[in-house]
């Protein structure tokens, strides 16, 4: 990708297929083969620790700000020990990661009624980083369901809210 920009091609993974090959999860590889080239596959191996530092942060900024200090560790461990088998140098990482801060800011504006647009250019960086973005979408939208059930959000404030997650689908 680094060579041609070329998202598309014959597919890498099979000599059978009849479908162009579509480059979607782009974003990771470039951060990959950059790493690699400057700081070789020892480099390439120091992301899966630091993708893991930084779902737990992740975790714990969003954590600390709903729970106190003990049940903030608690879930911590049991979602880090939950998601254990999944953590592994792939794409996925972002995921974890994007959903997590998605949640909070969801969180946080059902506190103080305020939309987080910056979650717009983040689901899209998400979008070219794992095949899960639209579950940063679905948060969004079962967070308005919410809102509006709850009565915290109603009428134009509701819609203003509800443009979040349909820029964030655009």
């Amino acid at each position: 990708l680094r060579e041609t920009w070329s998202f598309s091609g014959a597919d890498p993974w099979s000599t059978m297929s009849t479908q162009p090959w579509r480059l979607h999860e782009w974003l990771p590889e470039l951060l990959m083969s950059w790493t690699q080239q400057v700081f070789g596959l020892a480099g390439v191996s120091w992301l899966l620790p630091l993708g893991v530092a930084a779902i737990a942060l992740c975790l714990w900024a969003v954590l600390r700000r709903e729970a106190p200090l003990l049940v903030t560790t608690i879930v911590l461990v049991v979602a880090l020990v939950g998601m254990s088998g999944s953590l592994s140098l792939r794409p996925h990482l972002v995921s974890f990661a994007f959903a997590t801060v998605t949640t909070g800011a969801w969180l946080a504006t059902r506190r103080d009624g305020r939309a987080r647009w910056w979650l717009v250019p983040m689901t899209w960086v998400w979008a070219c980083s794992h095949g899960m973005w639209f579950v940063g979408v679905a948060i969004g939208i079962v967070s308005l369901v919410g809102l509006f059930l709850d009565g915290a959000a109603r009428g134009r404030a509701w819609l203003r809210l509800a443009l979040v997650p349909l820029g964030s689908l655009a």
